[in-house]
């Protein structure tokens, strides 16, 4: 979890590149490597070393930019430094160094700075790949993912690349960065700068240029793991991406895959008039046409910023909400039933140093109080004065508001209501360090043992209630079983000659059912069928245990049942009896409601 861990990755890796392509890309007209990678920095070594190539600085620590007085930009001595820095970050397009005993041309040359700071961010990366459990480096890790280096290598490969935003990228991006150009306000701009600090409108107008590094940065990466994801493992060839290693043939598949999707960029002129260079002894007089290279001209091929670019480290709605909601639940897992401010952003709390973590407590307490989860007040007082509170609300003013509230329990912070009140029982009322208001908090308290005891007593008439019925139900279920066989094996001896009654299984319920006559469920009394449906699928509903396809077979059986009773024929009798077997369960209820609704 150390900065100096992370950095040591990253400079490790492009070590490991520039060994990788040392000889193509890393040696210089006499033989001699050069590396990109350098620790400390001071101009003049700085143009020393961009001579040779571009740079990549990296600290684990700050010294570099204590060197170049970052943090004390208005001095004398910073004004001195930070010229040549500046002018290499942007990207020199031409500069020229003369001394008495050399002088030194640097073109398309670029720094890049990767330095750790304390600054206020560091504690939310943290949280990020603790959360997303990344690893870094000590945890066991996924062989058939590329590494950094495999990843930096795949970028080389791509080499020279123009990039243009798409249509909606640009749609989108364009007023934002108008907005920071003309430091004006922007919807999706959070920070305000001062009106009256220079420095700061300053910072806010180099910010546009940053976003824009930002989100080629991003495009890169997300067309780096395109190509990655596009190269299919063939053992026979030897073609894999794994962690540890790059075989051979994996890099021929991986450039063979970039001439594929992208364009080919052996010669950037051919791509971008702009970067070409007329020859020194070329005489420009002679020419035809010769082109002016400040006017810029639209590149004859490119890659696009994509609107994803402009979105992948931005939280996308369902993941904001539940990094909200595991907030609030931290909150809701207090030990006490009063809350105040301090016990949240103290030292040693849930959310201690929150602005710097990007938490805002006041609007998690706002999003619990409009859940109707907490109550806000004057609850609590020290010895001088009242202290804003909140305490758990258990008062709702009607039913639709109590299920919403368990709703929320559940679907926010995975809670049952009665999971929840025990937690509540179990609480201290409030911190000891402070006292109850009177009679506001005292009042609020009272009422909160008072709906706690009410839920507790609703809670267990339900389950009373739901432990008769399902006993009530087995008690029934069994005796109408008992007496269907008693009444079946009385018909079987009763029957005329000659006619035999079969009994049947469970397995018959088919055919007894294409048996039965459609003719007498079609003549099933429509008033008995109207007076009683609505109000029986209400209660079945309820109970989750009928459908409407059920409870019509159970009324035309019902109905088939009755008329089978006016009739001389055993046979039919039986099997309307059987039907009743089959569906008892569902006839019990049905014949149970009727019967209430009839007395």
């Amino acid at each position: 979890t150390s900065k100096f861990g992370y950095i040591k990755k990253i400079r490790e890796a492009f070590e490991w590149v520039e060994l990788y392509f040392k000889k193509s890309l890393f040696t210089d007209d006499r033989g001699n490597f050069c590396s990109t990678c350098i620790e400390t920095i001071t101009p003049a070594r700085l143009l020393i070393d961009l001579a040779s190539s571009s740079k990549f600085l990296s600290s684990d620590e700050d010294g570099p930019l204590r060197e170049m007085n970052f943090f004390n930009p208005r001095s004398k001595r910073a004004k001195q430094k930070q010229s040549i820095i500046i002018n290499a970050y942007n990207g020199i397009y031409n500069h020229r160094k003369a001394m008495m005993t050399y002088a030194r041309d640097i073109k398309d040359r670029s720094l890049t700075i990767l330095v750790s700071t304390t600054g206020n961010q560091w504690c939310n990366i943290l949280d990020y790949f603790s959360d997303s459990n990344a690893t870094n480096g000590n945890t066991a890790y996924d062989k058939t993912l590329p590494s950094l280096e495999v990843l930096s290598v795949v970028r080389i490969l791509l080499g020279f690349r123009i990039y243009e935003y798409s249509a909606d990228a640009y749609a989108y991006l364009k007023p934002i960065l108008v907005a920071l150009h003309n430091n004006e306000a922007s919807s999706e701009i959070t920070t305000k700068v001062s009106l009256n600090n220079k420095r700061e409108q300053a910072l806010e107008r180099r910010s546009a240029d940053i976003i824009e590094r930002i989100a080629f940065a991003i495009q890169t990466i997300l067309d780096i793991f395109k190509i990655i994801d596009d190269i299919k493992p063939d053992i026979v060839n030897d073609i894999k991406i794994e962690f540890g290693q790059i075989t051979k043939a994996t890099r021929l598949q991986i450039e063979e895959t970039i001439r594929k999707n992208y364009y080919i960029n052996d010669n950037p002129g051919a791509v971008n008039d702009s970067i070409i260079d007329y020859p020194d002894d070329v005489d420009l007089l002679e020419l035809d046409e010769v082109r002016i290279k400040s006017v810029k001209e639209a590149p004859k091929q490119s890659m696009q910023i994509s609107l994803n670019a402009l979105f992948y480290c931005k939280l996308n709605t369902d993941e904001q909400s539940q990094k909200t909601n595991e907030n609030e639940k931290k909150i809701l897992q207090l030990p006490f039933n009063i809350i105040y401010t301090t016990q949240l952003v103290g030292s040693d709390c849930i959310f201690h140093n929150a602005k710097k973590r990007n938490i805002d407590v006041q609007q998690l307490l706002k999003n619990l109080v409009e859940k109707k989860i907490l109550s806000s007040g004057m609850f609590l007082k020290t010895s001088g004065k009242n202290v804003p509170s909140w305490i758990r609300n258990l008062e709702f003013v009607d039913e639709k508001e109590f299920d919403k509230f368990k709703y929320t329990l559940l679907n926010d912070y995975g809670w049952t209501l009665e999971k929840y009140l025990e937690k509540v029982r179990q609480n201290a009322e409030y911190a000891t360090s402070l006292q109850l208001t009177i009679p506001v908090g005292a009042d609020k308290l009272n009422k909160q043992k008072q709906s706690i005891r009410l839920m507790d007593e609703q809670i267990m008439r339900t389950k009373e209630q739901r432990s008769q019925k399902a006993t009530s139900g087995q008690i029934q279920a069994t005796t109408r079983d008992t007496a269907t066989e008693t009444a079946y094996d009385q018909m079987g001896n009763s029957i005329q000659p000659g006619i035999r009654v079969e009994k049947r299984t469970n397995n018959d319920e088919e055919s007894t059912k294409n048996e039965l006559s459609n003719a007498e469920a079609e003549n099933m009394s429509k008033k008995q069928q109207n007076s009683c449906e609505s109000e029986y699928m209400e209660e079945e509903a309820a109970n989750n245990s009928v459908g409407k396809e059920e409870f019509a077979e159970v009324v035309a059986t019902h109905t088939t049942a009755r008329k089978a009773k006016q009739t001389t024929n055993p046979r039919d009798e039986a099997r309307t009896i059987k039907k009743f077997k089959a569906t008892s369960n569902v006839h019990l209820r049905f014949t149970r409601f009727r019967d209430v609704k009839s007395q």
